[in-house]
C-alpha cells in the first residue's frame, strides 16, 4: 500500500511493480472509503476484479490527480451500499475433451483439462439464466439437468465437459464476513468454486472449493477470500466426467449463514414520443419521411391494403410542425407533424392521392424487459401505423367526429387499435414506427403520442433522424417450397432477400431479385450483396431440388404377353432414380392366376428427397396349350344326324409339353351352354358327348370356354 498527498488530501492506492501500464481499453475507477481515496482499475472484461497495478510512483501521482480532477460518482464514491448479488450467468464456450483416466468422480485432476480459461466476467460467452436458458432456467438457483454430452469416444472417468456459471457478491464496506459458501445438490459429477475481486485476482480456489458427486454438495468456508467495499466475482466450473447426465440443479450463496439477496427489481424506464410537439415551422427531432417507401395496392378506399416497395436507395427528409389543426391534438402535442413547412407545401404537395411514410425510430436497451407502448392517434386523411415492419393499427380514417377525439391509449376492445401486435413488435435495440398516411387534399399530416416502457438499467431513446450509420444492411434470404427429406426440395423453389438497415438507406443492390429454381439440381447457390451507408453485406443460400420420383419397372414379364402354364417367367421389380437416390425399393404384389390373366404390381419406392414413386402393373395371360379338336370332328366338315351323339375330345398341355388334366373345360352349341368336359386319364384327353337331338339343322359351332379365359372352337353341320 502506497500513499501520496495530493491537493492536500492523502491518497491510498494497491499497487504490484512491473506490469504493464494502461491501455486505451481499460479504465480507472475510484471511490473512497473511511474518508481514503481508494483507486482501481479494471479491464472491460473484468471490470469489478482488477486492482489498481502501477510500476512507478509518477504513475501513481498522475492517476490520482486524473480522478481528482473528475467528480465520481456516488456508487464509485462509497462502494456496494447494499448487500446482493446478481442472477445466474453460464457459459459453455468448450467441448468435450478427453483426459487421463481418474478413479473417481469430481476428482481434482479433471480440472487441468479445461480447454482454455475460466471465461471473464464480460465475456461475450455469457447469457443470462432465467426461463428459455435452456442451460440454467432458474436465475435464482440454476436448476441444471441436462442429458451429457458424453459418450462415443469419451469414455466415463476419462474424459470431461466444463459448464460456467458467474454471480455477482457486492459487499458493503464494513460488513463482517465470517463465513461464506456456495450450497450446491444434484451436482453430477463434481464442481469447482472460484472467488475473484481485488485480493484474489486470478482466482481463489482451495481443497474446500471442490465438491464431488456423492459427497458434501456444499463448499466448506470461503470467508479468507471475500473482501468487503467491492463487487466478489463467484465462479463455479461444472463438470460431467461420464455420460449419464449434465446437472447441478440448485446453487445459492451463504453470507454468514444467511442467503445473500438477489438484486432489487429492475426499475421501470419511460420514453414518450410525441408527434408533434414544438414551434411551428421548425423541423420535428424524431420524425422523417419519404415517398419512396410505399405504394397503394388497390386504390385509396377504406378496403386496401399497403405495399412496401422495398425501394433500394428512398430517400428521407426533414418533417416540419405545423401547428393545430381542426381535428385537435393529442395528450402532450402541440402541433401536426407535416411533411413540409406548410399545409400546402410544394414538397408533399396537396391534391388527392398523395402519400407519406413518416418514421419515428427508437432504441430499447439491451437487459430490457417487459416493454410496454400505448398509443394516441390522428392522422389526416387516414393513417396505418407500423412497429418494426407488423401492422399495429387497422387504417385508421380521420376527419371532423372521427379525428377529433382521440383513440384512448390501447385499450382491450378499441377499434382500430391491434393491442396484441403493439407489445409483440417491440425488440431490443433499434425499433421503427413507420406512419402511412394518405392525403386526399390538404395537409399529409398526423398527430400522436406514444409512451413506451420498460424496465432496466437504462431508459429507451428516441434515434435522430438520419443518424450515422456504422453497419452494412442485414442480408436474409427467404425460401419458398416444399422440403422433402435429407434438405431436398421436392417442389419449384421460390427464393427472395430481405435486405434491411436500421441505421441508413440501401442504396443498391445485386443478385437480390426473387428466383425460382424449376428444374431437378443437385446444388444451386444464390447470392444477395447489398450496399448501405455502412458498407457491404452479402448473405448466401444454397439449395437442392429433386421434386422428381423414381421410377419403378416391372421385370421378367411384359404386359399383355401370353406365357404357356407352368412356363410363365419370375417376375420382379426393379428401382432406379437419378438425382437424391433410391431410399426404399419398390414392393411386388401378384393378384389372379395361377392361370388366366395375373397382375403384378410394383408399389412403395421412394427416394431420398421422399418423392414417392407411383404404382406401376403389367398383365399377363397364363394360358393352356390347346392341343386341338380330335376326330370325329376335324376338317372337311363333319356332318352328323339330328338327333345323334356327337363325341367332342380335346387335349390340353402345360409349357413343357406335359398333358394337363385338371383344367375345367364347359362345351357350348352354338353359344348355349352344354355342359363340362371330363378328363379321360387313359387317353389323356377331355370329352364330352353332346346331344343334338332338338338342335336345328345347319351349322354348328361347338366352343369349349377353358378357365385361362381362352375359347377354342370347331364347326360342324346338322342334317
Amino acid at each position: 500500500m502506497r500513499g501520496v498527498t495530493v491537493r492536500g488530501r492523502r491518497v491510498l492506492l494497491r499497487c504490484t511493480p512491473a506490469v504493464p501500464p494502461i491501455l486505451p481499453h481499460e479504465k480507472a475507477r475510484g471511490f473512497l472509503l473511511k474518508g481514503r481515496l481508494i483507486l482501481r482499475l479494471g479491464l472491460f472484461s473484468d471490470a469489478r476484479s482488477a486492482w489498481l497495478r502501477l510500476g512507478s510512483a509518477a504513475a501513481i501521482l498522475a492517476v490520482a490527480v486524473l480522478l481528482l480532477a473528475s467528480t465520481p460518482s456516488a456508487a464509485d464514491a462509497a462502494g456496494p451500499a447494499t448487500l446482493g448479488r446478481t442472477g445466474w450467468e453460464v457459459a459453455r464456450p468448450y467441448s468435450p475433451v478427453q483426459t487421463a483416466a481418474f478413479p473417481n468422480h469430481g476428482n481434482i485432476g479433471f480440472y487441468s483439462y479445461i480447454p482454455g480459461a475460466v471465461p471473464a466476467e464480460n465475456d461475450a460467452s455469457w447469457s443470462e439464466c432465467g426461463p428459455g436458458n435452456s442451460l440454467c432456467p432458474n436465475a435464482d438457483t440454476i436448476g441444471m439437468s441436462q442429458p451429457s454430452r458424453l459418450g462415443g469416444i469419451y469414455a466415463c472417468l476419462a474424459s470431461a465437459d466444463f459448464t460456467f456459471f458467474q454471480s455477482l457478491v457486492s459487499i458493503p464496506e464494513g460488513t463482517t464476513i465470517s463465513q461464506f459458501s456456495v450450497n450446491m445438490s444434484g451436482a453430477d459429477d463434481g464442481a469447482r468454486v472460484a472467488i475473484y475481486n481485488s485480493a484474489n485476482p486470478g482466482g481463489f480456489t482451495f481443497a474446500g472449493s471442490y465438491i464431488y458427486l456423492g459427497g458434501s454438495q456444499s463448499t466448506t468456508d470461503l470467508s479468507t477470500a471475500m473482501v468487503a467495499g467491492e463487487v466478489n466475482r463467484v465462479v463455479i466450473t461444472q463438470m460431467d466426467d461420464c455420460a449419464t447426465g449434465n446437472n447441478l440443479q440448485f446453487a445459492q450463496i451463504s453470507l454468514n449463514g444467511t442467503v445473500v439477496p438477489p438484486a432489487p427489481p429492475l426499475p421501470t424506464q419511460t420514453l414518450s414520443i410525441l408527434g408533434g410537439n414544438g414551434t411551428p415551422g421548425s423541423v420535428d427531432a424524431s420524425t422523417d419521411w419519404s415517398d419512396d417507401v410505399v405504394a397503394w395496392d388497390a386504390g385509396i378506399s377504406t378496403t386496401g391494403a399497403w405495399h412496401f416497395t422495398g425501394d433500394s436507395n428512398p430517400v428521407w427528409e426533414p418533417a416540419y410542425l405545423v401547428g393545430g389543426h381542426p381535428w385537435g391534438l393529442v395528450p402532450g402535442t402541440n402541433s401536426w407533424v407535416n411533411c413540409g413547412p406548410t399545409n400546402a407545401s410544394a414538397e408533399c404537395g396537396n391534391a388527392a392521392g398523395t402519400v407519406v411514410a413518416f418514421r419515428v425510430r427508437f432504441t430499447i436497451p439491451s437487459g430490457s424487459v417487459n416493454p410496454n407502448i400505448t398509443f394516441w392517434i390522428n392522422s389526416d386523411n387516414a393513417g396505418t401505423y407500423y412497429i418494426n415492419g407488423t401492422q399495429v393499427t387497422d387504417r385508421l380514417v380521420g376527419g371532423p367526429g372521427k379525428g377529433a377525439t382521440p383513440l384512448p391509449p390501447s385499450a382491450p376492445g378499441v377499434p382500430g387499435v391491434r393491442t396484441a401486435a403493439l407489445q409483440s413488435a417491440l425488440q431490443a435495440g433499434q425499433n421503427e414506427m413507420l406512419v402511412v398516411v394518405e392525403d386526399w387534399g390538404g395537409l399529409a399530416g398526423f398527430n400522436f403520442r406514444a409512451d413506451l416502457t420498460v424496465q432496466g438499467n437504462e431508459p429507451p431513446v428516441i434515434v435522430p433522424p438520419t443518424p450515422a450509420d456504422t453497419t452494412p444492411p442485414d442480408v436474409t434470404p427467404e425460401v419458398t417450397g416444399t422440403l422433402g427429406d435429407n434438405d431436398w426440395y421436392v417442389s419449384d423453389v421460390q427464393v427472395s432477400w430481405t435486405v434491411t438497415d436500421a441505421e441508413s438507406d440501401v442504396t443498391s443492390t445485386e443478385g437480390c431479385d426473387a428466383t425460382t429454381v424449376t428444374v431437378d439440381t443437385a446444388s444451386v447457390t444464390f447470392t444477395c450483396t447489398a450496399t448501405s451507408g455502412g458498407g457491404t453485406a452479402s448473405g448466401s443460400v444454397t439449395l437442392k431440388r429433386d421434386a422428381t420420383a423414381p421410377v419403378v419397372t416391372v421385370t421378367g414379364v411384359s404386359d399383355g404377353a401370353t406365357y404357356g402354364v407352368g412356363g410363365v417367367p419370375a417376375a420382379g421389380c426393379e428401382t432406379s432414380d437419378g438425382l437424391s437416390g433410391v431410399a426404399s425399393e419398390a414392393v411386388l404384389s401378384v393378384s389372379g392366376g395361377p392361370v388366366g390373366t395375373v397382375t403384378v404390381e410394383c408399389a412403395g419406392a421412394e427416394d431420398l428427397a421422399g418423392n414417392t414413386a407411383a404404382t406401376t402393373s403389367a398383365a399377363y395371360l397364363a394360358a393352356y396349350d390347346f392341343c386341338g379338336f380330335k376326330q370325329p370332328l376335324l376338317s372337311p366338315v363333319q356332318v352328323f344326324k339330328i338327333g345323334s351323339t356327337v363325341p367332342v375330345k380335346f387335349c390340353l398341355a402345360d409349357a413343357s409339353g406335359a398333358s394337363i388334366g385338371t383344367a375345367t373345360a364347359q362345351v357350348y352349341a352354338n353359344g348355349v351352354l352344354q355342359g363340362t368336359a371330363r378328363y379321360d386319364a387313359s387317353a389323356g384327353q377331355y370329352i364330352f358327348n353332346l346331344r343334338t337331338k332338338g338342335m336345328p339343322a345347319g351349322p354348328l359351332t361347338i366352343s369349349v370356354l377353358l378357365d385361362d379365359g381362352m375359347t377354342h372352337s370347331i364347326g360342324v353341320a346338322l342334317r
